[in-house]
């Protein structure tokens, strides 16, 4: 039969439709044509048929599933307010930002209540698990299981009288290699026992343990029960420790008191904190400032999941700005280390000196050039005697901002 123009236009659509056929769907179109047509009316004909085709179109649009098969998720970037916007007014956005954390932010994990997930629900044991400490039979028994080799044999579920037995475990602790997690019974009226990866066993209402690999970890709790014995299992994450390696250099001046010391670790995900005595800096390159020396510097690194690692680096300095101090002279104009100064604080950028009589703590002397002292009691003809003690006290500024002060004793000779 020969199709005229609505039929080309009503099957063009629908073949360009994608949805799943549907009996029902054909079912309600059939129920809605007329039980009888006359015969040789195409007009009659044509106007059901694009009735149909139009009504199997609606409900074939209709039923067509969601983008993402219905889950769809909003993700909202941002919002325009609609009473404020118009055609002589740029819209106001607000944009939703998301605050990323530095590295420096991670805090170190604390004593808390681990999250374990749920492997196996309470089961009873049709096998009894005997009370020796032998682990390579317990085991077997547990390889048993999660191999699911005679399982049905082994274990069933949890019904009958003992659907009023309530049985279930906890975790605390650090969930971090290394660092001890408590389990514990939350039903401590039975006669218990741990089987931490398939190998460790522990019997008593509770036991601690230390994980020494990262990654998801078994621990299943046995109960003897009326002579009867149950299982619940659950699996514990581990995370990994940070493993940082230091290296250092040290950038020498000699117009500073301190050296600067270059302090690195790899960069990552890590947070890292550094110390040196006063000194702190938080980064994976900071610059921390010492004298000359040996020196200790600690470096506390922390993982994103707040696993701590502590390192210890010794670091030797060397060089830098000095200040030689006499501590007597020979005022007696021999020519002979006749005056008293203080050799180095020509590379500062800026110092005072001050002397005083030991005796009566009265000053004697004081300078911010390099004029030196030669033993006059405050600039008189008074002369510093053979024997007698001064006190000094130097205020010093470098040429890299660090202020030092140093005070002793010189003796007239």
């Amino acid at each position: 039969m020969t199709m005229n123009k609505f039929d080309q236009i009503i099957a063009a659509k629908l073949n360009s439709a994608e949805y799943t056929a549907d009996e029902g769907m054909w079912t309600t179109v059939e129920h809605q044509l007329p039980l009888e047509q006359a015969s040789g009316s195409s007009i009659n004909a044509s106007l059901y048929g694009g009735i149909a085709a139009a009504a199997l179109l609606l409900l074939g649009f209709s039923s067509l599933p969601t983008l993402n098969n219905g889950a769809q998720e909003k993700v909202e970037i941002s919002t325009i307010d609609e009473e404020k916007t118009n055609l002589d007014t740029e819209p106001n956005f607000e944009m939703n930002t998301i605050e990323i954390a530095a590295d420096n932010e991670h805090l170190p994990q604390e004593n808390h209540e681990i999250e374990l997930v749920s492997l196996e629900a309470i089961s009873k044991l049709k096998t009894p698990i005997s009370n020796t400490s032998n682990s390579k039979k317990i085991e077997e028994k547990e390889q048993n299981i999660n191999e699911g080799k005679d399982k049905k044999n082994i274990s069933e579920s949890f019904s009958g009288e003992a659907d009023a037995i309530m049985l279930d475990f906890k975790a605390t602790g650090i969930q971090c290699i290394a660092k001890t997690v408590h389990f514990e019974s939350t039903e401590l009226s039975y006669s218990l026992k741990w089987i931490i990866d398939g190998v460790h066993v522990f019997e008593g209402n509770s036991c601690d343990f230390s994980f020494n690999e990262p990654g998801e970890h078994e621990v299943v709790m046995l109960a003897d029960i009326n002579n009867e014995n149950y299982s619940v299992k659950k699996s514990i994450e581990i995370f990994e420790r940070p493993t940082p390696v230091i290296s250092y250099s040290v950038a020498s001046s000699e117009t500073c008191f301190e050296q600067s010391i270059e302090l690195s670790s790899q960069p990552g995900t890590n947070a890292y904190s550094w110390s040196l005595e006063s000194e702190k800096a938080n980064g994976s390159n900071v610059s921390i400032r010492a004298t000359e020396g040996r020196h200790q510097v600690y470096l506390t690194a922390v993982s994103p999941e707040g696993c701590v690692t502590e390192l210890v680096q010794e670091v030797f300095v060397e060089g830098g700005l000095k200040i030689f101090i006499p501590n007597s002279f020979t005022p007696d104009n021999d020519g002979q280390n006749d005056s008293w100064f203080a050799n180095g604080l020509e590379k500062c950028a800026s110092f005072s000196v001050q002397v005083y009589r030991a005796s009566d703590q009265s000053l004697v002397y004081e300078t911010n050039n390099f004029a030196p002292w030669n033993g006059n009691i405050k600039g008189t003809s008074e002369k510093a005697v053979r024997g007698e003690k001064f006190l000094y006290r130097i205020a010093s500024t470098d040429n890299c901002g660090f202020k030092k002060k140093i005070s002793g004793t010189i003796t007239s000779l």
